[in-house]
């Protein structure tokens, strides 16, 4: 896997940080966890977002979710992300909004107030710093006080 200094999401990329957490190889170190908070089923051809610069390709559900550039999402990784909500993931869709983006969720309709996981194992703070022309460090840093922040052992 490929790091950009000291800062990744997995044990090998976090050097002499993984020994002082305690954190084993493979072992997600962080995350950034948005809310779905709606589900729309929209047709083929449904503009997306500020802009409209995606249109869906098929008729499908279109999740909200709560996080955007104001809390620290790079603008410029619009179109080029994906997340995770319970072990599926999804590809985003339309211009990364101050406080929402939208993501495509197919013929899946997961639960309001499902967790959105944005540095997981299938889309890593890596692949945000390359979508977002970005270094990992920059985007952690741009995580924002509005972003709370939650420890766990």
């Amino acid at each position: 896997m490929e790091t950009n200094g000291l800062l990744g999401l997995y044990g090998s990329e976090l050097l002499l940080l993984e020994k002082a957490l305690g954190l084993k190889t493979g072992e997600l170190a962080l995350d950034l966890v948005g809310e779905l908070v709606s589900v729309k089923l929209v047709p083929q051809g449904t503009g997306v977002s500020y802009g409209y610069l995606s249109y869906t390709a098929n008729r499908e559900n279109l999740g909200l979710v709560a996080i955007g550039f104001s809390d620290g999402i790079p603008r410029s990784a619009t179109n080029s992300f994906q997340v995770e909500i319970g072990g599926k993931q999804f590809k985003s869709i339309g211009r990364i909004a101050m406080d929402q983006c939208v993501i495509e969720l197919g013929e899946v309709s997961p639960p309001l107030g499902a967790e959105v996981s944005f540095f997981n194992s299938s889309f890593t703070l890596a692949d945000w710093a390359n979508a977002s022309g970005m270094t990992p460090l920059e985007i952690l840093g741009r995580i924002t006080a509005r972003v709370s922040r939650v420890w766990v052992a």
